[in-house]
């Protein structure tokens, strides 16, 4: 049994039925029935929301050896959760590993088909454009193909195989020409004829599979890049001609005091990395240290008001590089948030839980880095639902997949991030709530009975899947939730996450986090 809060004007009533689990009222804004067989298909409902309340949702499916083919079907709904627009076709599937977001009042998502065929397109008033293509099945130098592609209201900026050569580089595309310029390569690179373009002692590896969140889109359309430079790397900021040395490797030493060289970027794959619009940003380094008895560190830097701090030292190699000793490792995942009032969320790997991967979230505003979220820990959230924090485990393991998790925060501090978890008896995917109050609460999972009714009445599904496309969490607190359920019907819906001044409406008092080990 899960539990569902109706909110009344000036007391909030707790009642218990087979629902959502919540922490507030969910509000339907689309629920549609099955249209197709899905037994042998991937089926995704992708969802995204921006700071004006507007919501883009897409069904998305993979069919295999059907008659009806691949499809996806957009909606759009305004900041009042009216359908402001829709599209649909039966030609593609929304490519894995893009995302369905919005950037400058314009929907962005990415498609791909069974052959390879690959294309991007910008979903504006005007209809949808194409803004990108690429053709997997041919050798095309040209073109390049692209690993990942970050959108701004300027153009797009793609990782893409360099032109004639096995390197790789940073392509910016203006939407304004289509021309297409090189602004950072790496060494035995092409660097397009560009003067102004960095060179890159090796452009960070992407996830074989997964999203990738290591960039942030500031409000002024710019993009803060993490990069990996001939001298370790640092934090650029691309303004659509060139970029800007925001954060060097030599900054992070100098507040270090006494470590030999920092590795802002990353080593091999990327080190987490979030900014918020505000121009604040944190991130983790990997310095290496003058103590002969420490090898090297990881630490939490945050840059809050133009002043760079060492915020924490969150692990280091004593002795020998088989010996982490403290936090995380950070091998395998780039998530990490800073709200406006500068508290920060990060996803660290629990070192040597191999060949599972659990992954922890830790937060720090000011004080000590605090572990919000412990893998194998009972909790029960501020609803009273008890669950068993599983970490993100995965009965499969590959060095280079990403971890398959989001992580968001509002603009005070509440983060929401997805896991396996088990509640009720059952293991499944979950969205989580870690709040500005210090209470993890479990929102909803695979496997709950959903009500989709969106009115006075009840009508409960089964809720089939939930992955990182799944969710979205905008500055206001608004979170936005694409399910997929079990008869093959799918929908999307929004919840207000309450602030802390509101959870006494809710006649909850008492019932604060409770946590203990497992037996």
């Amino acid at each position: 049994m899960t539990c569902k809060f109706n909110f009344g004007l000036a007391i909030g009533l707790f009642t218990c039925s087979v629902s959502s689990g919540a922490m507030g009222q969910w509000n339907t804004l689309d629920h549609h029935e099955a249209v197709m067989n899905y037994e042998d298909s991937d089926h995704y409902a992708v969802v995204t929301i921006d700071d004006d309340g507007r919501v883009g949702y897409a069904e998305t499916i993979k069919a295999y050896n059907t008659s009806f083919g691949h499809r996806y079907y957009l909606k759009q709904f305004d900041g009042n959760g009216d359908l402001s627009g829709q599209y649909t076709s039966s030609l593609a599937y929304l490519w894995r590993q893009t995302k369905l977001q919005w950037v400058d009042d314009n929907l962005y998502f990415g498609t791909e088909t069974e052959e390879g065929l690959r294309k991007y397109f910008r979903w504006s008033d005007t209809g949808i454009e194409q803004t990108y293509f690429h053709d997997s099945r041919k050798n095309n130098q040209q073109e390049g193909a692209a690993k990942a592609i970050f959108q701004t209201p300027l153009g797009s900026v793609r990782q893409v195989y360099s032109h004639n050569s096995s390197a790789e580089m940073y392509v910016f595309r203006s939407y304004e020409d289509g021309s297409d310029t090189v602004i950072a390569y790496e060494q035995g690179g092409y660097n397009g004829g560009n003067e102004n373009a960095i060179q890159l002692e090796y452009v960070l590896r992407m996830p074989d599979n997964g999203m990738f969140d290591n960039f942030h889109l500031n409000k002024d359309g710019s993009l803060l890049m993490p990069l990996r430079t001939m001298y370790g790397g640092g934090i650029y900021n691309f303004n659509g001609q060139k970029l800007e040395s925001v954060i060097t490797t030599e900054d992070v030493a100098e507040v270090l005091n006494g470590e030999i060289t920092s590795t802002v970027a990353g080593t091999i794959k990327p080190l987490p990395f979030g900014a918020n619009d505000k121009g604040d940003c944190a991130f983790i380094a990997f310095s290496s240290s003058s103590d002969k008895n420490i090898l090297a560190s990881y630490d939490l830097m945050v840059k809050r008001d133009g002043v760079l701090t060492h915020a924490a030292r969150v692990s280091q190699y004593e002795g020998s590089w088989s010996n982490l000793v403290g936090g995380p490792d950070f091998r395998f995942q780039d998530e990490m948030v800073i709200s406006e009032n500068g508290r920060v969320g990060y996803l660290g790997y629990v070192h040597n839980s191999f060949p599972v991967r659990d992954f922890e979230l830790f937060v720090w505003e000011g004080d000590d880095v605090i572990k919000a979220a412990e893998a194998d820990q009972t909790y029960v959230g501020k609803d009273g639902r008890e669950f068993v924090y599983l970490a993100s485990r995965f009965d499969t393991y590959s060095h280079w997949e990403e971890e398959q998790m989001e992580l968001f925060t509002d603009a005070v501090g509440n983060m929401v991030f997805n896991s396996s978890v088990e509640a009720d008896g059952e293991v499944g995917h979950g969205v989580l709530l870690y709040d500005t109050d210090g209470v993890l609460s479990l929102l909803v999972k695979e496997g709950d009975l959903f009500d989709v009714d969106g009115g006075e009445g009840e009508d409960l599904r089964e809720i089939q899947m939930i992955d990182e496309r799944s969710f979205w969490l905008n500055d206001d607190g608004v979170l936005a939730l694409g399910l997929v359920f079990t008869d093959g019907s799918s929908g999307v819906f929004t919840m207000q996450i309450p602030e802390p001044s509101m959870l006494g409406l809710l006649g909850l008092g008492g019932m604060m986090l409770l946590r203990r080990r497992n037996a």
